[in-house]
């Protein structure tokens, strides 16, 4: 009788836990309602069971549940029909018990260990940090190198700045060609383009003659007040006459040494004839009214500032 009262005990206390009210009372309780059903007894002493905080619920969590509640069932079941001598043998009906107790407690550590666990915060799962795609990089396209306006100096070319020069008394060599070939590369599009290669030697020439420490400021003096139009116009034939004149800016003008005045040759004539004339192995286009020189190019002719006859053309036929 003392075994079953232990066996007894142990459900109650694991009922009591269970449904949370004192194994204690509730065992002494049912000495008194011996015959009822156990559970409906303990339910008349605690009442409703309190409610307690239900784990999450999870496909595990219910199997376990489902075999806590049949082995509390059979505990009661088994233990009833042994108290009340139903069963051929009373030594196995018990053994049969104290396994289905043990199955209980295992059962229900099993589910305390699971609550638990689930009562732990869940780690949150940290955000993903965004990788940013690196945008391909766009081709910087690469310049093409600038096409040189002068790619070589020809011997026409050489020719034609050696007497740019030498009419301000300048003198050429291979410094002076590399300084008027930079001098050409520097300039804008629209300087450029704006006269022709004779005109832009005379120009270089000039200021060649302005920089030189020798005379310069004189000879500056002089090419600008011919630029003021200080000159006075003359026929070809009067031009001839005239011993040691220099040509200054602009193209057409002269400095006479011998009265110190500047004098240029007649204007253009647009109703003129043009004759094709070769010298020094250069071609050229001479007025026929004005004798004015102009050097054949590509581009249209251009006026040498010369004139047949005089100075460096003075053996132009």
């Amino acid at each position: 009788m003392e075994q079953i009262e232990k066996i007894l005990y142990a459900a109650v206390e694991a009922i009591a836990e269970q449904y949370g009210f004192d194994a204690d009372e509730a065992f002494e309780f049912m000495r008194w309602e011996a015959g009822d059903d156990p559970v409906e007894t303990l339910f008349k002493l605690g009442g409703k069971p309190k409610a307690a905080k239900a784990p999450k619920e999870t496909k595990a969590n219910k199997a376990v549940d489902d075999k806590i509640a049949e082995c509390k069932k059979n505990i009661t079941l088994w233990t009833k029909k042994l108290n009340d001598g139903a069963v051929p043998d009373a030594e196995k009906q018990q053994q049969k018990i104290d396994k289905e107790v043990a199955k209980l407690e295992k059962l229900e550590k099993e589910a305390s260990n699971s609550a638990e666990n689930s009562d732990k915060e869940e780690p949150k799962e940290e955000p993903k940090k965004e990788i940013k795609k690196e945008e391909p990089k766009k081709e910087t396209k690469k310049e093409e190198p600038k096409e040189k306006r002068i790619k070589r100096f020809s011997p026409q070319l050489s020719t034609q700045l050696k007497d740019a020069l030498a009419a301000f008394g300048q003198t050429m060599d291979d410094s002076v060609k590399e300084n008027f070939k930079e001098y050409i590369e520097e300039l804008d599009d629209d300087d450029y383009k704006g006269a022709g290669l004779a005109d832009h030697m005379r120009k270089f020439a000039m200021m060649l003659h302005e920089e030189a420490p020798a005379g310069g400021a004189v000879a500056g003096t002089l090419i600008a007040d011919a630029a003021k139009g200080k000159t006075t116009t003359v026929t070809v034939d009067q031009l001839k006459k005239m011993e040691m004149i220099t040509a200054v800016e602009p193209p057409g003008t002269f400095f006479n040494p011998s009265d110190g005045r500047f004098v240029k040759g007649p204007d253009a004539d647009e109703d003129e004839d043009m004759e094709e004339v070769s010298f020094e192995g250069l071609d050229y286009v001479v007025g026929t009214k004005t004798n004015r020189v102009y050097l054949a190019d590509d581009h249209g002719d251009v006026f040498t500032g010369g004139f047949r006859g005089v100075g460096k053309f003075a053996k132009m036929k």
